[in-house]
């Protein structure tokens, strides 16, 4: 039932009859007899097989207490009252079906269209005409003031406006009456709510000047494909007689109708583009030409064949109205389909049903001091979830530096401590202990085992339990995915109270930003493997004592390749890129880091050494299966450059041999030692081992930062100028300014990186490379929201990366600009110098503000 204005109100539908304003309208009188049945007339033509009811609802469509029946080939319903006293206090309605309802006008062939009809209290004739008069009563008229006005909007008497103008034989009043449903002014179906209502009203009267001019030698013109023909101003066109015998090129469509009056080889054009149908190849403008239609079985007149609201060529089920989409390309679509990304998650549980990158399971976090759980609730979401990977001592092992992030709400908080935002690690030793970092503060010690197949708490094996010191204990079960991040379901039991009573259990899930597998390698502290050592050079102090060719180096390396089993391993840019490994020679400690970053789709990039606090930016490439790098210390300073060779030695603890050639500008400027030349250098053997945490502070740079005011968002001086900002970042005199970090494709592609004030920058997809060759993309750019924590603002922005290598982000709705420069990174999180300008600022247009900052990176899920 829909509320009261549509129940009671002087003129309105709800009226009865027998009955004034003041009144209660929906009491039936008091019946002089019961009667079986009530029949309906519906009429356009007559209409046969329509669903005609008495309204008992009052509310314009049909539900239960309502009676309803159908239409016989007369147009006539005989409606089974079942105990419904005086039917004719309430409104008469017909509901014309497409595909099944047939107007008798036109026998043999269903209405393309449905439309609803109505007729008010105490009438049984249900007409175009009774409708209109229907909804101006149902605006406040009363019903001879309703009648009135539809006449006069058709030009015709009021005695003709309610009857059977068939039976009567009033033609003229039966062809403005057709042209109502012709010019789809009613309903198309039953109401969903009260405003729907205005809507063939409005349309009414749009059109009525138009109805008034139609009778029997007044026409509506149709097109070839029987739709309306409508003229410069938007409304139908009407002509008389004689227009309807008009037909220039003689190809049986008359002028009115034909959009191409003298050509005999065109008379109709479904799209309107001018181009007549016979010519064009894509009739309906779909996207998929005639002979594609033909062969999908589609409608090529029309642009949707299934009705379902999508392009058939945009729907992977053009002729299926109940599928359009089928994301994993299986032949299912998504409807039907329980897995629609294929990764494992049921849909009813997957946190992205649609993108098979997201692999977490959702569920709600339930951080609660209410909640006690068991750790069957914990086994049912990971069944829901697509099962656990058992883990052992040596994954636990691997989770050495293992990062993670929550999903939780911002501002949750977690025991004592707020973590939403929070970067968050773990490491874990071999005796079984390990230590929690909370943006890199140790935040808790913890015991560690694995549980087995006798798990007294009910723990399946293979999860690792965690004890804290304060009481606190969690049961970690890794979900049974591989993939960039790896996905954790936690079940928490801590003592909120600090008393070591567990008063409270929970459910969350973790996203781990690091983790390696049991055979994948893994970080030690020191090198213990032993490689080939042929001919590796002496050192004297940072120098050769005997110098050393390349031709000795390969010599060197094929000797190694004949004492090892599997000769030399393939180096590959994706087991380099984005990675960070320790060096040391064999014995000694891993002493070096390399980390490998990529700049293109090419097999180069560059990277950073730290050898102690000595820091040396390079360049890399593969080349001829050897890793080449090319490194300078700081601007200014010497060149240097070392070709390793991979060799197929390695043991458990992930460890690799290398070969590898050292040259040094510097040792021939120091002429050390004697008759050194530039294409000499240094033979040596080392161990390479992968490692995920750089673990090093970055270089900041902010003396070049301008006045900034935190509070209010705005610069407190009168800005700076793009060429200030140029000047800051050479400036700068970080290690990297020979060699400036780039925005680079792999940090981009899907990716969060979030600034040091909260605010974050979201990437969606893979960039792309633009008309100039320039990487480009789209993304959002995310402020924490103090009023609302959980709904952060958000401003869309489109990107670039400029020819210097610089961020350029644009503002959607705005005119703000954004570039950020890379200046120092250690893998994980960059220090960046940032140019804003935003003309609300009321600047010069040519200033903006300096703002040193720093992103943290992590995957979007």
């Amino acid at each position: 039932m829909m509320n009261k204005s549509w129940e009671c109100a002087c003129g309105l539908i709800g009226i009865s009859l027998l009955a004034g304003c003041g009144g209660d309208a929906k009491q039936p009188v008091a019946p002089v007899k019961t009667i079986p049945s009530y029949t309906i007339t519906a009429i356009d033509g007559y209409l046969q097989s329509a669903r005609a009811w008495v309204d008992v609802g009052q509310n314009f469509r049909f539900e239960s207490g309502d009676r309803q029946g159908t239409t016989n080939a007369s147009g006539q319903a005989s409606i089974a009252l079942n105990g419904l006293e005086n039917p004719s206090q309430y409104a008469s309605f017909v509901l014309a079906i497409a595909g099944q309802t047939v107007d008798l006008d036109n026998p043999g062939t269903p209405v393309s269209k449905g439309f609803l009809m109505s007729a008010p209290i105490g009438y049984t004739t249900v007409t175009p005409l009774t409708s209109i008069v229907h909804l101006y009563m149902y605006e406040g008229l009363g019903e001879s003031t309703a009648i009135s006005a539809t006449a006069q909007s058709l030009g015709i008497g009021a005695g003709q406006v309610m009857g059977d103008y068939i039976a009567n034989g009033l033609d003229d009043i039966a062809v403005k009456a057709r042209a109502i449903v012709q010019l789809g002014i009613l309903l198309k179906q039953e109401v969903s709510s009260e405003e729907e209502l205005a809507v063939p009203m409005a349309e009414f009267r749009r059109l009525r000047d138009v109805l008034k001019q139609l009778d029997t030698h007044h026409h509506l013109v149709f097109d070839a494909h029987d739709r309306v023909v409508l003229g410069d101003n938007n409304l139908p066109i009407v002509v008389d007689d004689a227009a309807l015998k008009t037909d220039s090129d003689s190809d049986g469509v008359i002028d009115a109708a034909d959009p191409f009056p003298n050509d005999p080889n065109e008379s109709a054009d479904f799209d309107y583009d001018g181009l007549g149908d016979n010519l064009d190849p894509d009739d309906d403008n779909d996207g998929l030409t005639d002979v594609q239609e033909e062969m999908l079985n589609t409608d090529p007149f029309n642009p949707d064949t299934d009705g379902d609201g999508v392009n058939d060529s945009e729907d992977a089920f053009p002729t299926d109205k109940n599928e359009t989409v089928d994301t994993d390309g299986d032949g299912i679509g998504d409807n039907a389909d329980p897995d629609n990304d294929n990764d494992g998650v049921s849909d009813e549980y997957d946190e992205d049903p649609q993108d098979p990158t997201k692999l977490s399971c959702r569920f709600d976090a339930m951080i609660s001091s209410s909640f006690e759980l068991d750790a069957n609730t914990m086994h049912n979401i990971i069944l829901q979830c697509g099962g656990y990977l058992p883990l052992g001592g040596n994954d636990v092992k691997a989770l050495t530096a293992l990062r993670r992030n929550r999903v939780m709400e911002t501002g949750t908080s977690y025991g004592s401590q707020s973590e939403s935002g929070a970067t968050e690690a773990y490491e874990f030793a071999d005796n079984g202990t390990a230590v929690r970092y909370l943006n890199g503060v140790a935040a808790g010690n913890y015991t560690w085992s694995i549980t087995g197949s006798n798990e007294k708490d009910g723990f399946a094996s293979g999860m690792i339990k965690l004890f804290n010191s304060n009481g606190d204990a969690e049961v970690w079960a890794m979900l049974n995915k591989t993939g960039e991040q790896n996905l954790f379901i936690v079940f928490s039991q801590y003592a909120s109270n600090g008393d070591n009573i567990i008063d409270t259990q929970a459910l969350w899930q973790m996203r781990s930003l690091d983790y390696r597998h049991s055979d994948a390698p893994v970080p030690v502290s020191s090198a213990t493997l032993s490689p080939c050592t042929t001919d590796d050079s002496v050192m004297s102090g940072s120098a050769p004592s005997i110098a050393a060719t390349r031709a000795q180096f390969d010599t060197a390396v094929e000797s190694c390749k004949q004492s090892t089993s599997g000769g030399d391993l393939t180096v590959t840019v994706s087991s380099l890129a984005s990675q960070s490994f320790l060096w040391g020679k064999p014995g000694e400690e891993l002493s070096s880091r390399y980390t490998f970053l990529t700049n293109s789709g090419d097999n180069q990039g560059f990277g950073y050494r730290l050898t102690g606090e000595k820091a040396e930016s390079y360049q890399w490439e593969v080349d001829n299966n050897l890793l080449v790098i090319q490194g300078r210390d700081i601007p200014n300073a010497t060149n240097w450059t070392q070709t390793f060779s991979l060799l197929a030695e390695a043991e458990a603890n992930g460890e690799t041999s290398w070969k590898t050639f050292t040259q040094d500008e510097q040792w021939v400027k120091d002429n050390t030692p004697d008759g050194i030349t530039a294409e000499q250098g240094a033979i040596g053997s080392g161990s390479l081992v992968q490692s995920a945490l750089p673990g090093r502070l970055l270089t900041q740079c902010d003396d070049f930062d301008t006045g900034w005011n935190d509070s209010t968002q705005s610069p407190t001086d009168s800005g700076a100028t793009p060429a200030a900002y140029d000047q800051a970042i050479a400036n700068c005199g970080t290690p990297w300014t020979a060699t400036p970090l780039a925005f680079t494709s792999n940090l981009l592609s899907t990716a969060l990186l979030t600034l040091d004030n909260g605010h974050s920058l979201a990437f969606a997809g893979v960039p792309v490379s633009n008309s100039d060759g320039l990487l480009s993309g789209n993304g959002t750019y995310n402020v924490p929201n103090a009023e609302q924590p959980d709904q952060p603002l958000t401003e869309a922005f489109s990107w670039v990366v400029n020819a210097k290598g610089q961020l350029v982000i644009t503002f959607t709705d705005s005119d703000k600009v954004m570039t950020w420069q890379l200046q120092d990174s250690d893998g994980l999180s960059f220090s960046a110098l940032g140019f804003l300008e935003n003309p609300d600022w009321q600047l010069n247009p040519d200033h903006g503000v300096i703002q040193q900052t720093r992103f943290t990176v992590s995957r979007m899920m």
